[in-house]
């Protein structure tokens, strides 16, 4: 594969990240687990946290009590197996910054990405009412 994504700061998803991310959609399974974790870590999770890193000061910058702890912020490799038993690894992934509210209609703000799609922006959770 790809030779280690080592850099110590965000530039950019590796060459070789949309290729993986879109075979993940054919051989997400349990037998290829050891090969694709390998290629998840060093294509997905290293790049992703140092983007996250990159995006911790411009997020406290629109409110300082955002969470910014990187377990709670970036997205797991693993799926939730309560709902993709035959996915172990995602095929999304996220950086989100929120209030600590357990209130309704949290602040937040977010990156998503999928193979086909991406999307960024401030959004509500926990949201009382379907908004426009």
């Amino acid at each position: 594969m790809n030779a280690p994504y080592n850099a110590l700061s965000f530039d950019g998803f590796p060459r070789g990240f949309a290729d993986f991310l879109f075979s993940l959609q054919f051989n997400n399974t349990i037998d290829m687990l050891p090969e694709n974790k390998l290629v998840y870590k060093q294509l997905i999770i290293e790049p992703l946290t140092l983007l996250f890193h990159a995006l911790t000061q411009p997020a406290l910058s629109v409110s300082e009590t955002l969470i910014t702890k990187p377990s709670k912020c970036v997205s797991a490799m693993y799926s939730d197996m309560r709902f993709s038993r035959a996915a172990p690894l995602n095929g999304y992934m996220y950086i989100r910054f929120r209030e600590p509210s357990g209130e309704k209609d949290i602040l937040g703000l977010y990156f998503d990405m999928g193979c086909d799609y991406y999307s960024y922006g401030v959004r509500i959770y926990k949201q009382t009412s379907a908004g426009a």
